[in-house]
């Protein structure tokens, strides 16, 4: 959930990732340019589908992020074209920080 911040803004709780420890989680936020709350955003999103699986296909993440999208429907190739740009092992799934580096260097996408 997310809680109030000293100005009243919503911030987003930093919640602990399976099998990723703060200190990396940390380290993939000021690599990628994000908040750790926001590493915790994209683990829910990415969770949701994921279930008991360590990567997710492409496809899946694909409609998940097109049915999520604040500004209305997505152009799902454009989406499909930035995931797929973090695909480091070509198998067309990825793995949560290969996700995290799509939504938020590839994608740049809105929550």
């Amino acid at each position: 959930g997310s809680v109030i911040g000293v100005g009243g803004e919503m911030v987003e709780e930093e919640e602990m990732i399976p099998g990723l420890s703060e200190a990396f989680l940390i380290d993939l936020s000021e690599q990628i340019g994000c908040t750790r709350g926001e590493i915790t955003v994209f683990w829910r999103s990415f969770d949701s589908v994921a279930g008991d699986r360590d990567t997710v296909p492409i496809k899946e993440l694909k409609e998940m992020l097109m049915r999520q999208a604040m500004d209305g429907p997505s152009d799902g190739e454009a989406i499909e074209i930035c995931l797929s740009s973090e695909d480091e092992d070509g198998e067309n799934d990825l793995t949560f920080v290969e996700y995290c580096r799509a939504l938020f260097i590839s994608c740049s996408i809105d929550f």
